[in-house]
């Protein structure tokens, strides 16, 4: 049986890159397991540009989430965009 949970993360004026954030994030989540099935997670993130859209800039980090699922299921990771 399969559950997945969708969450979003906005990052305001960080200037640091997002790639260890989520390192932490996934460290700290096996520190401290609960019983049940082991959590894992995908990423996908994008940068909401001066004028853009939030609405898009969501979108491009969902789309980059499932290529990095698909490709995690293939036995190989693929970089979020």
């Amino acid at each position: 049986m399969s559950r997945d949970d969708e969450f979003l993360v906005v990052l305001h004026g960080v200037t640091e890159p997002w790639e260890p954030l989520v390192e932490r994030l996934r460290r700290r989540m096996a520190e401290n397991p609960e019983e049940g099935p082991p959590i894992r997670f995908s990423v996908g993130s994008s940068v909401l540009a001066p004028g853009g859209s939030p609405e898009q800039a969501v979108h491009e980090a969902d789309e980059a989430m499932y290529r990095f699922k698909a490709g995690s299921r293939r036995g190989r990771e693929v970089p979020a965009a």
